[in-house]
């Protein structure tokens, strides 16, 4: 019979082994626990992030990382420059964006804008009636009457004008010069012009004043003929419209009214006759009008 003391000396290994199998078992089962969910893997703006989870044991625990995870660095969406973008043109290069093109866009405009000088030449039609609203001793135009008689007619004008634009007005000079049988009215004066800048077409209307005169005024009385000078103020206006057929050429058509109000000087060495209410050796005034139509050929530069 073996002694107490062996029995329980074996029993007490076996409890010994047995707690030591526990153990084991239960550190396997926490590793494969600690290794399922070690880390994950978040993304932010584009770049990955890697999180690793530590073991509850006293020893430190592994850490691994997705095999899929971005190496990107991380951009602060604060500090980060703001992405540029290009457009492409018709012709394959890229233009440039924001206040660059805007600038471009407006330094490639219609040319429209200001015009440091601008020319033009007209021709066209006129019809003139120097006594239409005043006859205060200038001719004689009573049915019948055959003194003083030159003060209508019909015949060609032409005209030149030069001047500035800046944007919606332009300002300039303008000379016309209308031939009538048997005598011509010149006008000169400066003029200021309101234009609407719409496509293609630019409308306008225009007033001005200046000094107009009557050419040839050779009058024939009754008795007798005298030549004498007439000249006073215009006032000028009109309206008409401009087509662009280039940025710096442009063709247009207009309607022009020009009141006149002019003087015929006195001849001294005539005498007052007496047929007639008119009197050469006094001044004379008239107020009358002038209708124009013309065409014009304009230069922008």
């Amino acid at each position: 019979m073996r002694p107490r003391s062996h029995i329980a000396l074996r029993g007490l290994c076996a409890a010994c082994v047995a707690w030591l199998a526990m153990g084991a078992l239960a550190s396997a089962q926490d590793a494969s626990t600690g290794n399922g969910a070690e880390g994950g893997v978040t993304t932010d703006h584009g770049a990955a992030h890697t999180t690793a989870q530590t073991s509850t044991h006293s020893g430190p625990a592994p850490t691994s990382t997705s095999p899929d995870a971005s190496t990107e660095p991380v951009i602060d969406p604060v500090t980060a420059p703001p992405p540029t973008t290009t457009h492409t043109t018709s012709s394959g290069a890229a233009a440039p964006t924001g206040r660059a093109a805007d600038e471009e866009e407006e330094d490639d405009g219609d040319g429209r804008d200001i015009d440091w000088l601008w020319l033009e030449a007209s021709g066209g039609v006129a019809d003139v009636n120097l006594v239409a609203f005043q006859n205060q001793n200038f001719a004689d135009v009573a049915a019948g009457a055959s003194v003083f008689s030159q003060v209508h007619g019909t015949g060609p004008t032409v005209a030149v004008g030069a001047g500035m634009r800046f944007w919606w007005l332009a300002i300039g000079a303008r000379a016309t010069f209308s031939f009538y049988d048997p005598f011509h009215i010149g006008t000169l004066g400066a003029e200021l012009t309101l234009r609407l800048p719409v496509p293609v077409v630019e409308p306008w209307i225009r007033a001005g004043f200046g000094y107009g005169w009557q050419g040839n005024a050779t009058y024939q009385g009754s008795a007798s003929s005298f030549q004498t000078s007439t000249y006073g103020w215009t006032f000028q206006a009109g309206v008409g419209l401009d087509i662009y057929l280039l940025n710096w050429l442009t063709v247009g058509a207009s309607f022009g009214l020009d009141v006149l109000n002019m003087t015929r000087q006195r001849d001294p060495t005539a005498t007052c006759m007496g047929v007639t209410d008119v009197c050469p050796s006094q001044n004379g005034d008239a107020l009358g009008v002038q209708l124009k139509g013309i065409a014009t050929l304009g230069l922008r530069f």
